[in-house]
């Protein structure tokens, strides 16, 4: 009867355990930001508080976070942006010709692998078919993003400005002797 009353605890804590997972799942991306942003800016973020306090630090820290995601997501987006100029423009003045970079590319498949009948153009246009196909989700995924990383600047605000409080109780949770933490 014991044996059945610890397999039955066994039993629900793993569909506990199951149920919570697929619960937080979807913000398994939120956490995992968080917990890389908040580890690289978490000295920034102690020196800041020695001056302003906890709350302003964070802002401050939280600040700089988003200016460097803010950095990098607008590098991204002017190198894109130039390549695709680039492109268009390449192909506007006559400087890149299509069929010259298909028979290019066509020439270069058969060459590593003679016995392919692969039609270049074709492939080129199913390719830009699905793009276009797929631009409702295309956008649902830049606004997953976008919402992804709000809410990680929100949780951040709080791992900063409750750091102090976390660290502690995490030192207390871990079963280590004080001089390993």
């Amino acid at each position: 009867n014991s044996t059945l009353s610890s397999r039955f605890l066994i039993g629900l804590l793993a569909a506990l355990f199951i149920g919570i997972c697929i619960l937080f799942a979807p913000f398994l991306s939120v956490f995992v930001l968080t917990i890389v942003f908040g580890v690289l800016f978490d000295p920034v973020n102690r020196r800041l508080r020695r001056s302003y306090g906890a709350t302003a630090a964070a802002l401050i820290t939280i600040t700089l976070v988003t200016l460097a995601i803010a950095a990098v997501i607008t590098f991204v987006a002017v190198q894109v942006v130039a390549e695709a100029g680039q492109i268009l423009s390449g192909l506007q003045n006559g400087t890149i010709v299509p069929d010259a970079v298909i028979t290019l590319v066509q020439a270069k498949i058969t060459a590593l692998i003679p016995s392919a009948q692969i039609d270049v153009l074709a492939s080129f246009k199913s390719g830009l078919s699905f793009v276009v196909n797929q631009a409702g989700n295309i956008f649902q995924s830049i606004v997953t993003i976008i919402l992804t990383i709000f809410l990680s600047i929100v949780a951040l605000f709080y791992w900063f400005k409750n750091s102090d409080t976390f660290r502690s109780e995490l030192i207390h949770i871990i079963p280590l002797a004080k001089e390993d933490v």
